[in-house]
């Protein structure tokens, strides 16, 4: 049971997390967008780049990864609850945001079930996680026995979820990557649905010049005086 409230609880986390430090509302306002271009999938996957960013600096230095989190969440909440103070239930009750949500705790519980590791993970990328999560500098990647010289990012942050998770399971660092998956794909609908937008007011656009100008030709056809034909005359 502590398990099951500790994936949803990783749910919520995510979404606090990654709402810091920007809006969807400032990054429109800020970039000049307008309709609302922006939406809140979008500014959680710029947050989310922002943390990978960050956290590639931090890798660098040996910071306890549980003060960096600790410092992590307080600023995050601080942001949430300064940026939604006038509370709206709709900005999170939507039908995609549930659909998100729904998604993404399914796969949580699917990887719950399926604490399997294949080959690439246990021999690659195990023992560099290992390396953060007890505390080691980075200069330990070098005696990594397999492939030392693969890049250590993607192990940092696993080592950094799984070493924060309140039970401390691994499987919870792995969580990030499904979160950021779902994420951008919910990031390119939306940019499907902004060149649709687009299609479409070029489409009517198109449609009103046509009209403009098949207007301007009755028009000029009105103007125009008649002529009598030769045979008139006759």
């Amino acid at each position: 049971m502590s398990e099951v409230l500790n994936i949803f609880l990783y749910l919520i986390l995510f979404v606090v997390l990654f709402s810091f430090p920007f809006q969807a509302n400032f990054l429109n306002t800020f970039f000049n967008f307008r309709n609302n271009t922006l939406n809140y999938f979008d500014a959680c996957s710029i947050n989310v780049v922002f943390f990978i960013f960050f956290s590639l600096f931090f890798s660098f230095i040996n910071i306890d990864l549980k003060i960096l989190f600790k410092i992590h969440i307080v600023l995050a909440i601080c942001f949430f609850i300064y940026n939604n103070r006038k509370f709206k239930l709709d900005n999170y009750i939507s039908i995609n945001f549930l659909i998100f949500c729904l998604l993404t705790i399914s796969i949580f519980f699917f990887i719950g079930q399926n604490l399997k590791l294949e080959w690439d993970g246990v021999n690659h990328w195990l023992e560099k996680v290992l390396v953060f999560y007890n505390g080691n500098e980075i200069q330990e990647l070098s005696k990594v026995k397999i492939h030392s010289y693969y890049p250590h990012l993607g192990s940092y942050i696993w080592a950094y979820f799984w070493k924060n998770s309140i039970i401390e399971y691994e499987y919870f660092g792995r969580l990030f990557q499904v979160y950021f998956y779902i994420l951008s794909i919910f990031c390119c609908i939306n940019i499907l649905n902004l060149k649709k937008q687009s299609q479409r007011k070029r489409l009517f656009s198109n449609i009103r010049k046509q009209k403009i100008q098949i207007h301007l030709m009755i028009k000029i056809t009105q103007m125009i005086p008649k002529q009598k034909y030769l045979w008139e005359y006759f």
